[in-house]
């Protein structure tokens, strides 16, 4: 663990020096992410920050995906002042250099939410181990229940959008674009979320982001037929592949009890990431074009109340 810590520091010293981007994909190994729900009761816990460290690091995890920053920022810590972001900065430096997460990303709904961790990180511009990585865009504009029941009035009717799924994607995409803006500037990532978007929608996704988070909500790793959880919406990744470049995409599996939650009751994570490659039919299975412009960064877990629970 030692040396992992100092390869991570040479690597960052080198990134700061040269001026490159750190999230450049890590040969060494995997990116492993977890989704941490309910951040909005951890972060400024001692125990409970200790907690979620212990359990990233004892269990493999290297990327924490975060919830609730906004929420943080509104009720508790004015993530704006120095005082409040400092709360933030000192849980990501130990997760940073003593618990070996190599990246911690923050989830929002659009992207005026990235507003106040853009501040966050213009504060910490000189120091890889405090900044947040990765901006993460979760939109379901594909989910006609949420456009309707949620998105037209909180969003697309305020803003001159149709309140239907072409619109919701139209908002979703102007978004995507505009974060993209805000990690460039900071060589930060820009990254979203997606589970049933159409293949044309897919393409243009694939476009302006870094790396895409491809949710496979299954019950188990294979299909009845033996088939790897790949095949589950396979449409997706063909579609995503930009025509130039290599884009990040991270598959995400489930822990809650309608999915995945049962199954790791008796097999591990890391049987469903090895499926995914491996498995009948499976990524490594395909031998396509298109897979040259994508690179399977590693895996996603959805969520850590799940897992925690089932230890």
């Amino acid at each position: 663990m030692y040396v992992q810590r100092t390869l991570l520091a040479l690597l960052l010293l080198g990134s700061a020096l040269l001026g490159l981007n750190f999230y450049a994909p890590q040969a060494e190994e995997d990116l492993h992410g977890l989704y941490v729900n309910d951040f909005k009761h951890i972060l400024g816990y001692p125990d409970r920050e200790n907690q979620l460290l212990a359990f990233a690091r004892d269990e493999g995890f290297n990327y924490l995906l975060l919830y609730n920053v906004n929420h943080l920022h509104r009720h508790r810590f004015d993530l704006t002042t120095a005082r409040g972001a400092r709360v933030l900065a000192r849980f990501i430096r130990r997760a940073k250099q003593d618990y070996d997460i190599r990246e911690v990303g923050v989830v929002g709904e659009t992207a005026r939410t990235f507003d106040v961790i853009q501040a966050y990180n213009r504060r910490y511009a000189g120091s890889l181990y405090h900044r947040v990585d990765a901006y993460n865009l979760e939109f379901e504009c594909w989910n006609a229940k949420l456009v309707d029941s949620y998105y037209c009035e909180t969003y697309l009717e305020r803003y001159g959008y149709a309140c239907d799924q072409a619109g919701a994607f139209a908002f979703y995409l102007d978004q995507l674009k505009a974060i993209r803006q805000k990690t460039l500037a900071l060589q930060l990532k820009c990254e979203t979320y997606i589970g049933r978007p159409t293949p044309e929608q897919c393409a243009q996704i694939g476009q302006v982001c870094d790396r895409v988070l491809v949710h496979y909500y299954r019950q188990s790793d294979v299909y009845q037929n033996g088939n790897s959880i790949y095949r589950y919406q396979d449409y997706r990744l063909p579609a995503l592949a930009p025509e130039r470049g290599r884009l990040l995409i991270l598959p995400i599996f489930s822990a809650r009890d309608q999915h995945m939650g049962p199954w790791l009751d008796s097999h591990s994570r890391a049987e469903a990431y090895h499926t995914y490659h491996w498995g009948q039919e499976g990524y490594r299975a395909q031998q396509a074009e298109w897979q040259d412009h994508l690179l399977i960064q590693g895996d996603q877990w959805y969520r850590y109340t799940d897992l925690i629970e089932r230890q």
